[in-house]
């Protein structure tokens, strides 16, 4: 009798562990599902965009007028904006795609800047038709390679996921992706060995990265800070991948996997920044409030040497808190040095980080005085609405300029909007209408 109860308790307990391994890597396979799938739409979505810039710069060479001429040349700013948000989303620290995204800058420089003037007074010359004609040959073989990575994926089922795997088990096989924008990429940087002098980058890359100015850590280091901020046990194994050597960022990637809980970090080789942040876990009830989970955000933050940051938005989607941070320097909010924090309410644990544009942009300002007084930009806001709070903020303009703003936040019909005014002409550069969630009044006290 006894032993036919030791059994079925037995039986009881693999029957547990069967379905508790079932449910964790049923959970593993979503998660790595839902990467994938954003990967996938990333890549083809990209693919289409640079069809659209290939028909739209041929296009324009057979234009000769303002009225056509103008408005195609807003047309192939908007789709460079577009593709370059596409490879942004692709895995940065894998897929050689620095020289791409320069590229794409460029094109939405030189067609912004074409747009804005009057082609009426002052017409397309020699040198401008020559580099239409340069960019167009260029955006066919970038489009038609990206044609044929598209083809080999769909047709040889491959997926991007592979790639992150491959490198954490130190493996040196090669990838048909990363081959392929390999490919893509040193197509483009030939091109740019002798490329047009009209094609110049509005932004200063000077001061990008000046984070990454810091001395390198080794990975022991790095290791060690990982497991000390996010308490992992030393006989908890960690899988450790270094970026390729080309990347833009020397990172190391951590990985680990312990019963239903996922965890990768990755952080910077120079001065150890942590760059993102994703624990996938199942997150029980709230415990803490919102504000709670901003101090744990505000500790972590601080923890690791970002400097003074203050929270601008927060938002909360069942138990999990997101909190956005910028930067503030002189009292004056930067906001190409942004941080995102997402807070587990459970139990105040931080299970999410995004700060590639901290890293990417932050450094010392020479931060000139506004030419308007704050009461002159306010006359530039609609008058219906209701001024809450306000900063002086530098903000990204549409051809990637910084430029010293005021920061209005309002409300209007039950509606809450951040508008954003040039300091120094008065024009209104930026406005976002916010949802309730994303105001944080209450929160500042």
């Amino acid at each position: 009798m006894i032993r036919n109860i030791v059994i079925g308790v037995l039986a009881i307990g693999v029957i547990g562990l069967s379905v508790f391994a079932y449910n964790s890597n049923k959970e593993k396979e979503n998660f790595l599902t839902s990467v994938e799938n954003n990967y996938q739409r990333a890549f083809h979505e990209l693919t289409y965009h640079m069809d659209l810039l290939h028909d739209h710069i041929g296009t324009s060479l057979a234009m000769n007028s303002k009225d056509s001429l103008s408005p195609q040349f807003v047309e192939i700013w908007k789709v460079t904006s577009e593709a370059k948000g596409n490879v942004s989303q692709l895995p940065l620290d894998l897929v050689p795609v620095h020289d791409t995204e320069q590229f794409l800058h460029e094109v939405g420089n030189f067609t912004y800047e074409t747009s804005i003037r009057d082609l009426d007074d002052d017409p397309l010359n020699k040198e401008e038709i020559q580099t239409l004609e340069d960019l167009y040959e260029q955006s066919a073989e970038v489009k038609d390679n990206l044609r044929k990575m598209q083809h080999v994926t769909l047709n040889d089922g491959l997926k991007w996921v592979e790639i992150d795997q491959l490198l954490a088990d130190g493996s040196e096989e090669e990838h048909e992706i990363i081959d392929g924008f390999k490919a893509v990429d040193e197509h483009i940087a030939k091109f740019s060995e002798q490329k047009n002098p009209l094609l110049q980058s509005v932004k200063n890359e000077e001061n990008k990265y000046g984070l990454l100015k810091e001395k390198k850590e080794s990975k022991e280091s790095i290791e060690k800070k990982v497991r000390q901020l996010f308490s992992i046990e030393e006989d908890q194994p960690l899988t450790v991948t270094k970026s390729e050597q080309d990347a833009s960022i020397q990172t190391y990637s951590f990985t680990s996997e312990l019963d239903d809980l996922y965890m990768y970090v990755e952080m910077t080789e120079n001065g150890g920044y942590p760059l993102s942040l994703l624990i996938d876990r199942d997150v029980n009830d709230a415990t803490i409030s919102l504000y709670d989970g901003q101090i744990k955000a505000e500790k972590f933050l601080e923890d690791f040497d970002f400097e003074t940051m203050d929270l601008y938005e927060t938002q909360q989607f069942q138990d999990v808190g997101l909190y956005k941070f910028v930067h503030v320097q002189d009292d004056v909010r930067i906001f190409p040095d942004t941080v995102s924090v997402k807070v587990a309410l459970d139990d105040g644990e931080i299970i999410g980080l995004q700060a590639y544009d901290y890293v990417r942009n932050h450094h010392d300002r020479n931060i000139e005085k506004p030419k308007l007084s704050k009461k002159e930009a306010e006359k530039k806001i609609h008058e219906n609405i209701q001024i809450e709070e306000d900063n002086l903020a530098i903000v990204e303009n549409d051809r990637g300029d910084e430029i010293l703003a005021y920061e209005f936040i309002g409300t209007m019909n039950n509606d809450t909007y951040r508008v954003f005014i040039d300091a120094k002409t008065g024009a209104e550069e930026k406005i976002e209408k916010l949802s309730n969630k994303e105001m944080n009044f209450d929160m500042m006290g």
